[in-house]
């Protein structure tokens, strides 16, 4: 999985019929206004996300990294693509460090059972540089 172009919009508005060209697009300029109101409030949060100074990510129940913003990314100069669909722990931000692996894999199976975790830990910054790192998980 690579990080979102919003090159789906097109691919989109022509599965559901809405395509310029679509002749079901008049019948339905609701679903139309909300696709594109939707579309919106995605870029808002893409805004959001990929500007933020924090590191984010967003992990599925199992602990796999669905998302990371551009600075989580820039951090240990990676693409979307090679960290994506990888445990967190796994990932190349804990790497060579088999206790702040257990430490991740246990704070994210804690986390899915809706606990709250919080812990001062290290990321491995691309020049090799450990960085401190206040970490939360929810």
């Amino acid at each position: 999985m690579t990080e979102s172009t919003g090159s789906e919009s097109p691919e989109l508005r022509s599965l559901l019929g809405l395509g310029d060209n679509s002749f079901r697009k008049s019948y339905f300029p609701e679903l139309q206004k909300t696709i594109q109101r939707l579309e919106e409030e995605r870029e808002k949060f893409r805004t959001i996300f990929n500007n933020s100074v924090q590191l984010i990510g967003l992990l599925d129940l199992d602990g796999r990294l669905l998302e990371a913003n551009t600075r989580a990314l820039d951090m240990i100069k990676k693409s979307a693509g090679d960290v994506i669909g990888r445990y967190f722990w796994e990932t190349d931000w804990w790497p060579r460090d088999p206790d702040a692996q257990a430490r991740i894999k246990d704070a994210v199976s804690r986390a899915s059972q809706g606990e709250s975790v919080h812990f001062e830990t290290t990321h491995l910054v691309a020049d090799g540089r450990m960085m401190d790192i206040d970490f939360t998980i929810t």
